[in-house]
């Protein structure tokens, strides 16, 4: 969101007659637009008198016209140490200081504006948004409130209203002042853009666009208006859309802190993390003192698993000014979570919830490192915040949010009825925003069956990597890729990377190549054994970044199983575990559960069961195809019945000497982050075992998908 306010100039006071007049044609001619004749009047009075303040303030207001702001920060600066100094210049170098990311400073320099002229509308509105922006959002209220009573038609203020407002969550409230704002200044591409901002954040996409695009309109380089476009693109994992906007923002402001941080994030979706980070530590050196740069910065450290890192940029994204401090802790607790410290990261999320405001974060959180019990009194919450109205409406987002963790709320104190009923309506809602076709992804994974043939194999048959470095874990998601993983991490010679997205973004790479222009798996009619070597090699440079000293690293992305041929021909050395449990379990998991993104099969419990039968065609193909001793399976089942045999087969798999650490993986100390991060911190335990059965009244259309011919008889 983009606050609007600028300095503005002051009347002079008599000194001399002469100095008097030459400060006073000074300014004519900066209103004028005649810098140059400003610049030289001013300087010849400072060399009358060096600290004259109307002068020094007059040079300030020179440079910021200029775009030097740090020069104009100690011109306006040295202004107010005058005693002469007006509350004009301290609301000057508020807003001066708010520009440059000095928001400490510019408070107090806000506070004396209004100090001195309490009646001055320009020193409440830059007070009311400095306020804003560090966070203290009650007390920037209060200014702007104080601001718009003295001129209740002015634009400017009710779009810094609407900007606090949305802060804190009155999303009704703000929306009222934006339209204001928009209803006595139509050309106002500001606030038209915040409005975008506000539909973004509301789930309203559509909305959202046609607002950034008419703020466009207005004026084709307003910055925000491109990185909320570029956000909305973000929302909806569209890398394409998102670089597309980010193309428009790098043709004018490449250096703009904005724009570096929208490149960071969209660099992150798309799994390009050595250019986030970059971009992320280009944006905290233009502004250091940005606790939201400091954020996203933190956000990509955490992805690549550099913990102690993240975890110092979380700190200084949670102590320096920060709109988003509440995101900045919740991010927090996710890496305290993942990293299995649950003490630290319940303090925060104590702390998140009594600060109140939009908390359905936070409710998630909670809900991963707790069991509910019936006396929990955030469960009465939640039915009252989704019941809520007005202000307090939750958005289409956190209501879906709400609805899961109600779901699982209610499975914990052993009402399945209610549980259910919440997990249906969280599972329509989010199934109304994606675009998944079930019959196409069904087709999709019977032509990479089909087109994995013997021969095939054959062609490419003694080519490829040599390497036996990386381990591939598949599997549909919830069917104990998770805990294999953590198994095969405690091991001393091996290191788990986590879910990584390396091999998909290297076979987008293969199908934009001009001599291909196909996707997979059309193109396998047109590789070569050199792109298999190319792959191969680019994929062993970014995994072994990871852990340079450790000789196995395993590669966790359940959905590699549709890339299974794929792999066995680049790397025909490499090892495949594909985990496997009760179909019945593993799609009743994967449906209580709101995943991250991704999973788009997994919210309607008939095209689930349609897509986990695809999913166990496709593995039966492979099965049949890669040589046993490259591909084995691991049954969930089996590891909670036996987890010592089942280990030492594992390992035998591998080439493994045996470990005891293998046995008690949920004391290894390692960054999990994937949706089972709570569950392999515990011993393996058996209650998640034909789990299902107890739940069989609410599941049959998902039986019903998964065996036509009815459910077979143990």
């Amino acid at each position: 969101m983009k606050n609007t306010q600028k300095p503005s100039d002051s009347g002079t006071q008599q000194a001399t007659m002469t100095i008097d007049q030459a400060i006073e044609a000074a300014y004519e001619h900066w209103r004028a637009g005649q810098l140059t004749q400003s610049e030289y009047l001013c300087q010849e009075v400072l060399r009358a008198i060096p600290e004259q303040p109307h002068t020094l303030h007059l040079m300030g207001l020179l440079a910021h016209t200029q775009g030097n702001l740090s020069l104009a920060i100690e011109y306006v600066g040295r202004a107010c140490r005058s005693p002469q100094a007006s509350a004009m210049f301290f609301s000057n170098l508020a807003e001066m200081c708010r520009q440059a990311g000095e928001l400490s400073r510019g408070e107090v320099a806000g506070r004396r504006a209004v100090e001195l002229a309490p009646a001055q509308i320009e020193g409440w509105s830059n007070l009311g948004i400095i306020l804003q922006e560090s966070g203290k959002f009650e007390e920037s209220l209060d200014c702007l409130l104080k601001a718009i009573r003295m001129d209740p038609q002015n634009p400017q203020t009710h779009n810094n209203i609407a900007n606090t407002y949305m802060r804190i969550g009155r999303f009704e409230d703000a929306k009222t002042h934006y339209h204001k704002a928009t209803e006595l200044a139509p050309e106002y591409s500001e606030a038209h853009n915040n409005l975008s901002f506000l539909l973004k954040e509301t789930g309203d996409y559509e909305g959202a666009l046609q607002a950034i695009n008419r703020a466009i309109e207005i004026n084709p380089q307003n910055i925000d208006a491109y990185i909320n476009a570029a956000g909305v693109a973000i929302a909806r994992h569209d890398a394409e859309q998102a670089h597309k906007w980010l193309n428009n923002l790098m043709s004018f402001a490449p250096d703009h802190p904005g724009t570096l941080m929208t490149r960071a994030r969209i660099m992150q979706l798309t799994s390009n993390y050595a250019e986030a980070e970059k971009s992320a530590l280009e944006a905290i050196r233009k502004i250091p003192q940005s606790g939201e740069a400091h954020q996203v910065y933190a956000d990509i450290l955490r992805v690549l698993g550099k913990v102690d890192q993240a975890m110092l940029a979380y700190d200084k994204a949670i102590s320096l000014p920060n709109p988003k401090r509440l995101q900045a802790m919740q991010g927090k607790t996710v890496l305290l979570i993942e990293m299995g410290d649950r003490d630290a990261a319940r303090e925060i999320i104590v702390d998140v919830l009594k600060q109140g405001g939009r908390i359905v974060d936070a409710l998630v959180a909670y809900s991963e490192i707790n069991t509910f019990d019936a006396e929990d009194p955030l469960i009465g919450k939640m039915e009252d915040m989704l019941n809520a109205m007005g202000n307090d409406a939750p958005t289409p987002t956190e209501a879906t949010i709400l609805h899961f963790v109600l779901g699982k709320a209610f499975l914990d104190i052993d009402a399945p009825k209610k549980g259910f009923q919440q997990f249906a309506l969280g599972n329509k809602a989010k199934r109304k925003t994606l675009s998944y076709d079930s019959d196409q992804s069904v087709g999709w994974l019977q032509a990479v069956a089909k087109t994995f043939t013997p021969e095939l194999m054959d062609k490419f048959s003694g080519g490829g990597d040599p390497s036996d470095t990386p381990i591939f874990i598949v599997g549909i998601p919830r069917s104990g890729t998770t805990l294999t993983e953590q198994i095969l991490a405690s091991h001393h010679m091996v290191h788990g990377c986590g879910e990584l997205k390396i091999l998909p973004g290297l076979i987008g790479q293969i199908s934009a190549k001009p001599d291909i222009r196909t996707t997979f798996p059309d193109f396998m009619g047109k590789i070569s054994p050199d792109m298999l070597n190319e792959a191969g090699e680019a994929y062993l440079k970014e995994i072994r970044a990871r852990s340079p000293h450790k000789p196995y690293l395993v590669d966790k992305m359940p959905a590699n199983f549709i890339y299974v041929g794929l792999i066995n021909l680049i790397f025909p050395n490499a090892k495949i575990i594909h985990c496997r449990r009760d179909p019945v379990d593993t799609c009743l998991s994967c449906y209580t559960k709101l995943f991250g993104d991704h999973q788009q099969f997994t919210y309607d419990l008939t095209e689930l069961g349609a897509f986990y039968n695809a999913y166990k065609g496709l593995m039966d193909h492979w099965h049949a195809l890669i040589p046993k001793d490259r591909l084995t399976i691991v049954d969930y089942e089996a590891m909670v019945d036996d987890q010592e045999g089942e280990t030492r087969k594992l390992l035998d798999f591998l080439g493994l000497e045996w470990d005891d650490s293998c046995l008690e993986f949920h004391k290894t100390k390692r960054q999990v982050s994937t949706s089972s991060f709570a569950q392999v911190r515990e011993p393996v335990y058996r209650t998640s075992v034909q789990r299902w059965k107890k739940y069989t009244p609410y599941l049959q259309p998902l039986l019903d998908a998964l065996y036509p011919d009815g459910v077979p008889q143990e």
